[in-house]
C-alpha cells in the first residue's frame, strides 16, 4: 500500500467514526420521561400536575385539576372543607348546621339552593316556629307554633263559607273568610288573635298543610302536640270540618256544631 492509500484509508475511518460519534450525541436517546412528558434537549418537559426528573412525581391536586370551592383546600386530590360545607368540591351546604345557619340570617331557600336537602330543614325553627313547609321555588313557606294551645275549643260558626280550600295555600284565606263571616269567635278566633315569638299574624292550617305538620314535625316528636284531634280550616260541608288524627295520621270528619278539639297556629314566611 502507497502513502497516498493509507492516507486516504486513514481519512476515511476517522470519517467513518466521526459519523457514527455524531449519531450518538442526541440527549434524550437514554432519557425516559413518565406520565405524558415530553424529552427537550436532555430535559423532560412535563405535563401538569407532574415533576420530577423524569416527571415522575404527581400532584393530584393539580393533574386531576381539582377545584375546592368556599374555602376549601386540596391535599393530594382530595379537598378538605370548612366546617360550614360538605361534597367532593366543598360545594355543598353542611346539613348539620341547618339550625345556625338560620339564626344566622340565611333563608331556608338559600339553604336549599346551597344543597341542603329538605328533610334537613323541615324542623328547625324559623319565623317564629319550626319549619314544615317551603316551596323550592318561591322560597315561600309555612311555620306552626312550637307548643300550640293545649286547650280545645269548639270551631267559628256553622256556615260553608264561598271559596274554601283543602290546598296548601289555601289555610290563610279559608281563615279570613270565616273572620268576615264568622266574626272572632272559636278556635279561628283565637289563632287570630295569638301573639306568639313577636308575630301576630297566625291561622289554622288548611287540611292538607295540617297533614304536612303531622308528617315534618308530630312524627318527629317535634312541635308539643299530642296525639289527639286537630281542627284544620276546611270544610267538607255545613256540617262537618276535615281535621287531623295525630294520633293515626289520617283525616278525620269533625262536627261543627258539637265538636271540642285543638287547633294548630300557623303563619307564613
Amino acid at each position: 500500500m502507497t502513502k497516498i492509500q493509507a492516507l486516504w484509508m486513514g481519512m476515511a475511518m476517522t470519517s467513518i467514526v466521526l459519523f457514527f460519534s455524531s449519531c450518538n450525541t442526541d440527549p434524550c436517546l437514554d432519557k425516559m420521561c413518565s406520565n405524558g412528558g415530553v424529552c427537550v434537549e436532555g430535559t423532560c418537559q412535563c405535563e401538569t400536575g407532574f415533576s420530577g426528573e423524569n416527571c415522575e412525581i404527581e400532584d393530584k391536586c393539580l393533574s386531576q385539576k381539582v377545584n375546592c370551592q368556599n374555602g376549601g383546600a386540596c391535599t393530594d386530590g382530595t379537598c378538605d372543607c370548612p366546617d360550614d360545607y360538605i361534597g367532593t368540591h366543598c360545594e355543598k351546604l353542611n346539613p348539620g348546621k341547618t339550625q345556625q345557619f338560620l339564626d344566622s340570617g340565611k333563608t331556608p331557600k338559600m339553604l336549599f339552593d346551597g344543597g341542603v336537602p329538605l328533610d334537613s330543614i323541615y324542623g328547625k325553627q324559623y319565623a317564629g316556629g319550626r319549619i314544615f313547609y317551603l316551596d323550592t321555588t318561591s322560597g315561600k313557606g309555612i311555620v306552626a307554633a312550637e307548643n300550640p294551645p293545649v286547650f280545645e275549643m269548639s270551631w267559628s260558626c256553622q256556615i260553608v263559607v264561598p271559596g274554601n280550600g283543602t290546598e296548601i295555600g289555601a289555610g290563610f284565606d279559608n281563615n279570613e273568610k270565616f273572620l268576615q263571616y264568622c266574626g272572632m269567635s272559636g278556635a279561628i278566633g283565637e289563632c287570630h288573635n295569638l301573639y306568639f315569638n313577636a308575630h301576630n299574624d297566625w291561622y289554622i292550617p288548611s287540611r292538607d298543610e295540617i297533614e304536612l305538620i303531622y308528617l315534618h314535625l308530630h312524627k318527629r316528636g317535634l312541635g308539643g302536640y299530642s296525639d289527639d284531634l286537630y281542627w284544620s280550616s276546611s270544610i267538607k260541608d255545613t256540617n262537618q270540618i276535615y281535621g287531623w288524627s295525630f294520633k293515626d295520621g289520617i283525616s278525620q270528619d269533625l262536627d261543627i256544631a258539637l265538636g271540642f278539639y285543638r287547633f294548630p297556629c300557623v303563619r307564613n314566611f
